[in-house]
């Protein structure tokens, strides 16, 4: 066979190998994946991630326990039995007893409670504050921003620790006062995040038509 016929052969080969496959004209527009909204597509994120299920569950868990455990408990975290100091766990007493006999199951869930209302309380005011004046500062700009992040600045220099024993001088020990040194402070990583964002949308073609059209600053900031 010469070289000729083998050339032939081996190049109807490759055009068999190699043949292109038909083009859909409309097959671009076709939507494969269903829609899906910012809460959906979010949603379906955390599903699928299966780490971010597994700390939300044990979040769930803590969180009914710290509700339903003293509820269930024959026993209270305060009333003191002298007579059953420091008990080992038992039945009765699931975590045992300090030195005053209180249940310390109980006074365990009690305290998550306090933590949690604490930490949930501090967290909302300081997405509270945080927006609104990282908004402020954002939209406005120019010597409104300049003041108010200068404002920011000096705060975020105090240390935490001072405040905390400025704040027990002038107020009396309570849950209120914890909840207003976490947020005295707190606020201010939120609220230059939110100036990021919104000097970022601020400019953005539906921000610029909504001024265009009439929109007062009020209602920008709250539709961005």
């Amino acid at each position: 066979m010469s070289n000729e016929i083998r050339t032939d052969i081996a190049l109807q080969r490759n055009a068999d190998l190699f043949a292109p496959i038909g083009r859909d004209p409309h097959g671009g527009e076709r939507i494969v994946r269903k829609s899906m909204s910012n809460w959906q597509h979010v949603r379906h994120r955390l599903v699928t991630n299966k780490l971010a299920m597994t700390g939300l569950v044990i979040i769930v868990l803590i969180v009914l326990m710290a509700i339903l455990a003293p509820l269930l408990s024959p026993h209270d975290h305060f009333t003191t039995d002298l007579e059953n100091t420091n008990r080992p766990p038992s039945l009765e007493h699931w975590f045992g007893t300090d030195d005053l006999g209180r249940d310390m199951f109980v006074r365990t869930w009690k305290g998550a409670q306090v933590s949690l209302f604490v930490g949930v309380a501090a967290a909302l005011i300081d997405l509270l504050i945080g927006v609104v004046y990282g908004g402020i500062m954002g939209y406005y700009g120019g010597k409104v921003d300049e003041v108010m992040n200068r404002i920011a600045e000096i705060l975020y220099a105090i240390p935490y620790l001072l405040v905390v024993i400025m704040l027990l001088v002038v107020m009396e020990p309570s849950l209120t006062t914890i909840i207003v040194a976490m947020s005295i402070t707190g606020w201010i990583n939120m609220a230059w995040i939110v100036r990021g964002q919104i000097m970022q949308l601020k400019t953005q073609e539906y921000a610029l038509a909504s001024r265009a059209l009439g929109a007062g600053s009020m209602r920008i900031l709250s539709a961005i």
